[in-house]
């Protein structure tokens, strides 16, 4: 690689170059355990890190969303703080001001403060459980990136934000789905089902980015072709086993997409499909993860 940038007059420093090799647990058992492996970047050693910051996503060397969710202290004077840690003091924030703004100005807080940084890349790290769509159920999964408990930690962050909308206090006990209605918001289960359809209908409709759009092709009958028409403009589900294949933004947006109804996965319009979408969804996916 260090060859390939020196040919063709690039600058590559090893400071700032990171090492992630990334697999399975199981797999790191079996290889790579006891190794420290390392390689040479412009005469600089550059050994393999656990976690690293990626366009603001905390990717980790084995394949789950946990450094993402709480953070990475291994690092004392440079901290990577988790995005639960972050909601934390944001809706401790938002506390100190719900007495203090108008209600109007104070939902457009929650939006900027809270919602901008839970709904970020929602659709690579979340997931969505649902007992009546085969496929995204998860009970059997012995191992998944993001688990119940993650969006349950996630639920009382937003339940916080909530109450705080509705003026609620604590001891009320006002349930989950009656906090949502009032405020007319999606749980965390249907954020992450909401986000993903969106995803999946921008890389359907516009092509791009090409290299998702390749996994998400729409089954359009050819000329001539018989077609069952209960499949059109549905998209082919990786036939896949393993667990985090399954839990993964193509295969969970496939099994999503295909439940929609036929109207809504001939909308083209991005605008019309989002306003749509978000109704089907409060109807079809339940707000707590089950």
């Amino acid at each position: 690689a260090t060859t390939w940038v020196s040919d063709n007059k690039l600058v590559c420093s090893g400071g700032k170059t990171k090492l992630l090799i990334v697999t399975t647990t199981a797999m790191r058992l079996i290889q790579l355990v006891g190794r420290k492996l390392q390689i040479n970047v412009c005469g600089d050693p550059v050994e393999e890190s656990e976690c690293e910051k990626v366009l603001g996503v905390l990717a980790n060397n084995k394949l789950s969303w946990w450094h993402h969710l709480y953070g990475d202290k291994r690092e004392p004077d440079k901290p990577k703080p988790g995005l639960i840690p972050q909601l934390a003091k944001r809706v401790g924030f938002l506390s100190r001001l719900a007495n203090l703004v108008p209600e109007h100005r104070f939902k457009v807080l929650v939006s900027g403060i809270f919602y901008s940084k839970l709904l970020y890349c929602i659709q690579l790290f979340g997931n969505v459980w649902h007992k009546r769509i085969q496929g995204v159920e998860n009970h059997k999964f012995r191992f998944s990136a993001f688990t119940k408990l993650d969006s349950k930690k996630l639920q009382v962050f937003q339940n916080k934000t909530l109450r705080l909308r509705t003026k609620t206090k604590l001891y009320e006990n006002k349930p989950t789905s009656k906090l949502l209605e009032e405020c007319n918001e999606l749980s965390i289960n249907q954020l992450s089902a909401y986000h993903t359809l969106l995803s999946v209908h921008r890389a359907v409709r516009t092509q791009k980015p090409h290299y998702i759009h390749q996994k998400l092709e729409l089954n359009i009958p050819k000329e001539n072709q018989m077609f069952l028409q209960r499949q059109h403009n549905t998209i082919k589900v990786p036939n896949s086993q393993r667990t985090l294949t399954r839990t993964g933004f193509c295969f969970r947006g496939s099994i999503l997409w295909n439940k929609m109804p036929d109207n809504l996965r001939r909308m083209k319009n991005y605008l019309t499909f989002k306003s749509n979408i978000k109704n089907w969804i409060k109807k079809e996916i339940p707000d707590k993860a089950y």
